[in-house]
């Protein structure tokens, strides 16, 4: 309900993620950088799927930025305590490496269904707010 704008970026991830039942049919993820205000989020959304989340602590997942190793970063559950939504703290350092890498994979865990990489094309990808 303000004038301020909102920027978005997105990429959609290579493949789908493939769950049993209820999720089966094949999960789509899309990776999205939002400026809202003066705040910057990062976050990871799944089309059918639910995150282990610790809604205290936050939660660690994976990244890795081509072929660097591997990173632990921390994320964190919407406000609305959607299930298929991650935000990642320390957005700074990830738009960073996010900006000049050309794949990025993501490994979080997923009830019921455990660990699972997703992978993204980030070359190109371009941010500026």
């Amino acid at each position: 309900m303000t004038s301020k704008k909102t920027y978005y970026a997105s990429i959609d991830a290579k493949d789908l993620l493939h769950f049993d039942f209820p999720y089966d049919g094949g999960c789509s993820t899309t990776l999205y950088v939002r400026k809202m205000s003066e705040k910057t989020d990062v976050f990871v959304k799944f089309s059918k799927a639910q995150l282990i989340i610790d809604s205290y602590n936050g939660s660690n997942f994976r990244v890795k930025f081509d072929k660097n190793p591997s990173s632990v970063y921390t994320f964190n559950g919407a406000s609305d305590h959607s299930s298929n939504v991650a935000f990642l703290q320390n957005t700074s350092r990830f738009i960073n490496n996010l900006k000049r890498s050309k794949k990025v994979t993501i490994e979080l865990e997923f009830y019921n269904e455990g660990n699972q990489a997703i992978e993204f094309d980030t070359e190109g990808f371009k941010w500026n707010h």
